[in-house]
């Protein structure tokens, strides 16, 4: 019982903090019409998309490759391998 209950806090979390995030540039839609001329904004959401497209090809070998060394401790010194892992993301 208290498995499930532990489930359902975390899945309330998370779709809380989901929702803050997704409806932050909703909110901020308003501020940023009055304040950005539409050459501004068009850039902001190249640059938006470009970073969303750029990340998902860095970030996921880098992921999988962490999860494979921490299985092999032995062989490497973690937390080196992590840093340089985020370097490489930076």
């Amino acid at each position: 019982m208290a498995s499930i209950k532990k489930l359902f806090g975390s899945a309330f979390i998370y779709a809380i903090s989901n929702g803050i995030y997704s409806g932050l540039p909703l909110l901020l839609m308003p501020v940023l019409t009055r304040l950005m001329t539409p050459e501004d904004y068009g850039k902001v959401a190249m640059f938006v998309t470009t970073l969303a497209i750029m990340s998902a090809f860095t970030g996921l070998s880098v992921s999988g490759a962490v999860n494979v060394r921490y299985y092999d401790q032995d062989r490497y010194h973690l937390p080196s391998y992590v840093k340089t892992c985020l370097l490489i993301l930076l």
